[in-house]
This record gives C-alpha cells, sequence and structure tokens, in this order.
C-alpha cells in the first residue's frame, strides 16, 4: 500500500509511560555491574530525537533530579548529564533520524559516553575519588549503543501501523 510508511502519532501516554518503565527498570537490584545500562537514558534520548517538541532539556532535568533521589547519588549528577544529553539529542535529532541504524548507533554511542563522562567528571569534582582509571565507567555506553536498535524497534511499535489486506 502507498501509506505503509507513514506513521501514526505519538500519545503522550505512551512517551511517558515508556519513561516511566525506563526509570523502573534502573530501580531494578541489577547489581552494580559495569554491563548494566541506563534504560532511562535510552529511552530520553530516544524519544528527545524523535519527539523534541515532546520530551526535552526540561523533562531530562526532572527525570534526572528522580534519578538522582533514587539512586542517592550527589544531586544533580543525573540532571546535569540527562539535560546536557537532551541538549545534544535535540541539536542531532535531524541527522541522526536521516541515518540507517548502524548510522545511528555511531551518531548515539558519543551521546552516551558524554552522560557518562559527565557523572564521571562530576563524581571526581565533588568526592576527589581517583575514578578517571576506571574504565568500566564507560562499558554502559557501548552496552546503551548496541541496544539502541532494539529500543528504536520498541519504541518506534506502537507507531507502526498494522498490514491491511486489500479487499476487493
Amino acid at each position: 500500500m502507498a501509506n505503509d510508511h507513514l506513521l501514526r502519532p505519538n500519545s503522550l501516554f505512551f512517551i511517558y509511560a515508556t519513561l516511566f518503565i525506563g526509570f523502573v527498570l534502573n530501580i531494578f537490584p541489577w547489581g552494580n555491574h559495569a554491563w548494566v545500562p541506563d534504560w532511562l537514558l535510552i529511552a530520553l534520548v530516544y524519544w528527545t530525537i524523535n519527539e523534541p517538541r515532546r520530551v526535552g532539556i526540561w523533562i531530562g532535568f526532572a527525570l534526572g533530579i528522580l534519578m538522582d533521589v533514587q539512586t542517592a547519588s550527589i544531586l544533580g549528577i543525573h540532571s546535569l548529564s540527562y539535560s546536557l544529553v537532551c541538549f545534544i539529542a535535540i541539536a542531532w535529532h535531524r541527522r541522526i533520524l536521516d541515518l540507517s541504524t548502524p548510522g545511528q548507533i555511531i551518531h548515539v554511542l558519543p551521546i552516551f559516553l558524554i552522560s557518562n563522562a559527565i557523572q564521571l567528571g562530576a563524581l571526581y569534582l565533588f568526592t576527589n575519588n581517583s575514578l578517571l582509571s576506571s574504565w568500566h565507567f564507560f562499558v554502559p555506553a557501548f552496552v546503551e549503543a548496541a541496544l539502541w536498535p532494539a529500543a528504536k524497534w520498541l519504541l518506534s511499535s506502537a507507531q507502526r501501523r498494522q498490514n491491511q489486506s486489500l479487499k476487493l
């Protein structure tokens, strides 16, 4: 059919429900492993790229404050990194949307690395801890980039139209 490439508009309920699910997945006790991604960050970057007028810097800031409270970390670390990540994702969203999935992975990887670098820098600055030698702090960014195709497919599932058979 000619209209199969058209997508349905996203509902605000679905967008905020997926952000809430990402927040809940971050609350799960996965342990302190390097391979555990920031689920909320993946959903936040996806929606900031695909819906920059609905999910923006203020949503990232508010979700970052919630993550800081939930993780009992220094207040403002997640909110700073999420806000800057949302700013970069909004600035790059047209470029990223025009790329294929492998190209999108290459472009979202620096966004995820910047988020981890901001958090690591803030922890180093405020705690005077020598965490800069910890290379495993950046492993979640690579895991998040590897999960990008699955997140893209899952979060865009509400937009896809059902194939309708042609009735004569």
